[in-house]
């Protein structure tokens, strides 16, 4: 499911117009999205948790000098889905 058919969905089963359910989606997306950002951890029970996490540096390798090359950490974005429910 693509973002259009979460908003087509989220749209019929609210009975909201298309546009509004647009806005409710990209307000949920942009909430989450500036708490990650703030390294908050954002829990939704039954789907999961959104936190910030870091890669660490690593070596790699240029294609066209075949000399190492070092990357700098990064600072991104996951999702660790919740446990599936015993109950299912």
């Amino acid at each position: 499911m693509n973002k259009a058919e979460l908003i087509e969905a989220l749209a019929h089963d609210t009975e909201l117009s298309k546009a509004a359910a647009g806005r409710a989606v990209n307000s949920i997306i942009d909430i989450i999205t500036n708490a990650v950002a703030k390294k908050q951890d954002v829990q939704l029970i039954g789907f999961g948790t959104f936190k910030a996490a870091k890669r660490a540096a690593r070596t790699g390798k240029t294609l066209v000098l075949v000399k190492p090359s070092k990357s700098q950490p990064l600072q991104c974005h996951a999702l660790r889905p919740a446990q599936p429910s015993k109950l299912q």
